[in-house]
């Protein structure tokens, strides 16, 4: 699998996967290249897997620094001690809020983390829908 481009030719994780699997089916070896951009691929599947990480609350330095919503998780609310849920909260204020005009404060809470962002179809799919479609 080579190119006279110097981009990489692996844009994700599904793509590094299926490369792998095309090298181990025929038997071949990787060049420094497939090696180079696997590497690439994957840091940016670490950089964005470290963006939803759960942040634990152990103290005031674990809080999020900036008002905004968050995916919090809130501890035993029920009769169960290991019952947990998770909502989108509003952090604001140095208070967690329900999403809502009421303001109605939430306590319990053991973690948050970034909201990820939502799903889109990659460009290189809306192109062939598009061509598909006559559009």
């Amino acid at each position: 699998m080579t190119d006279k481009t110097n981009e990489p030719r692996l844009k994700n994780i599904h793509q590094v996967v299926a490369f792998m699997k095309s090298v181990i089916a025929c038997g071949e070896t990787l060049s420094p290249r497939d090696l180079a951009d696997i590497d690439i691929a994957l840091a940016g599947y670490d950089h964005a897997a470290a963006e939803l990480r759960w942040i634990p609350i152990r103290s005031a330095d674990d809080l999020p620094k900036e008002d905004g919503y968050y995916l919090a998780t809130c501890g035993s609310v029920g009769i169960d001690p290991d019952d947990t849920t998770s909502h989108e909260l509003n952090w604001f204020g140095g208070k967690w809020y329900l999403p809502s005009d009421e303001m109605i404060e939430m306590d319990g809470v053991i973690a948050w983390m970034e909201k990820p962002k939502p799903y889109t179809e990659p460009a290189e799919k809306i192109a062939e829908v598009g061509e598909r479609d006559g559009v």
